[in-house]
């Protein structure tokens, strides 16, 4: 499948900002499992050819333990979905059910809309957006697990002090299973806590050296504020922010201008696009260069992710974001609505 034209989403839920997502079927939809992530602008960064073979050997082998394992599986299967296929929206009704060769530039459905447009259902009765839909399918770098891409969701290294370090989770091990569920890949972790209650936990089944291991995995209310979503198709086109983009400084880049390791020091690197009606970040004054020090009178150090999360969980289409920036050293103050 090439688009989302169409698609079936109460079958097909994944991290539709991927390059390249698989399914591991049954005939009869079982989900045995999912291979693709994503973690950056680097589309292939997280998986590689030598982990989708061991991801495929573990499908074949649940799909011989079929059906005696079909409880444990059940859990791959989300939810009933906002919507059963994407012309449930209407602003995506412009594409056909299946995409047309002849103009297929045209009428492909990209995989992205889908989150921009369960993110446009969430925002638009006028309430804040989600966690899970701002920081959606968590890394489990996020709770301090980073794992080997090369490998069959195996742990490569476990951050000092983090949630993953205090559950027990080392070096080596391998995750078999997260509550419940048989695991096979790194998109098989990201689901479960896509899906995981907060606060709350998870449990896990470990193979360490052959030997089973459990462990339960804390989850603290907001953890997942500690990811950065910034790479994501609506940031990228800057929905919540009136296409102003920014990047956060480096302490080093902001002890010439004054300004602390905590405060606020985001460099505007866009304004608009090249082509196209001038963005609203663009008429309310805002230029390349700028840094923003100040927004509505909050002045931490904010990443990207911080600033576009502010805006889509307290502000409303109709808003203002009151901002100072420094322009050539000096603090100017300009005021941006909220289009979104």
């Amino acid at each position: 499948m090439v688009q989302a034209n169409g698609i079936d989403l109460s079958l097909f839920q994944f991290d539709t900002n991927l390059t390249w997502a698989v399914f591991f079927l049954n005939a009869d939809r079982t989900i045995y499992g999912r291979y693709g992530t994503r973690a950056d602008k680097g589309a292939v960064s997280r998986i590689s050819t030598a982990g989708f073979r061991k991801a495929m050997e573990g499908a074949l082998e649940l799909h011989a333990a079929y059906p005696g394992n079909r409880a444990a599986l059940a859990g791959k299967t989300g939810p009933a979905p906002r919507a059963k296929s994407p012309d449930a929206f209407p602003w995506l009704r412009q594409y056909p059910p299946t995409l047309q060769p002849a103009t297929a530039n045209k009428s492909c459905m990209h995989c992205h809309e889908l989150q921009d447009s369960f993110q446009r259902v969430a925002r638009e009765p006028g309430k804040p957006l989600p966690d899970e839909l701002l920081w959606s399918w968590p890394l489990p770098e996020w709770l301090g697990i980073a794992l080997d891409p090369a490998e069959r969701a195996t742990v490569k290294s476990v951050a000092a002090g983090s949630a993953a370090a205090k559950a027990g989770f080392r070096e080596g091990d391998r995750i078999v299973a997260l509550e419940g569920q048989p695991v096979i890949s790194i998109a098989d972790v990201q689901w479960v806590l896509q899906h995981a209650k907060e606060p709350g936990t998870v449990k896990a089944d470990l193979d360490r050296a052959g030997a089973k291991v459990p462990a339960t995995l804390p989850l603290a209310r907001g953890w997942r504020r500690g990811g950065d979503f910034s790479w994501r198709f609506f940031v990228h086109e800057a929905f919540y922010t009136g296409n102003l983009r920014v990047k956060p400084l480096t302490p080093e880049e902001k002890a010439p201008l004054g300004l602390s390791e905590k405060s606020m020091g985001l460099k505007v690197t866009r304004v608009g696009w090249p082509v196209g009606p001038p963005a609203e970040a663009k008429k309310a004054g805002f230029l390349v260069d700028d840094v923003l020090v100040e927004v509505d009178g909050q002045s931490g150090a904010w990443t990207e992710s911080d600033f576009v999360a502010y805006v889509a969980q307290k502000k409303r289409q109709g808003d203002k974001l009151d901002i100072a920036v420094l322009r050539g050293g000096k603090r100017q103050n300009l005021s941006l609505p909220v289009t979104r």
